[in-house]
C-alpha cells in the first residue's frame, strides 16, 4: 500500500504550483509528508474493518 500511495503522490505533483515553484527539498517533503498521511489514513481504516469483523 505504502508504494502505491507513493506512486500516487508523485503522480499528481504536476497538477499543483509547488512543482513548478518548489525546491527539491519542499517537493521531496511534500511527497513524504503525503505518503505518510495517506499510510496513517490506510492503517486506521484497515483497524476498523478489523475491529468490525
Amino acid at each position: 500500500m505504502l508504494a502505491l500511495n507513493l506512486a500516487w503522490e508523485v503522480a499528481q505533483l504536476p497538477l499543483y504550483t509547488l512543482w513548478v515553484e518548489g525546491t527539491p527539498g519542499e517537493i521531496a517533503f511534500a511527497v513524504l509528508h503525503c505518503t505518510g498521511g495517506d499510510a496513517l489514513i490506510a492503517a486506521a481504516a484497515l483497524a476498523v474493518a478489523i475491529l468490525l469483523t
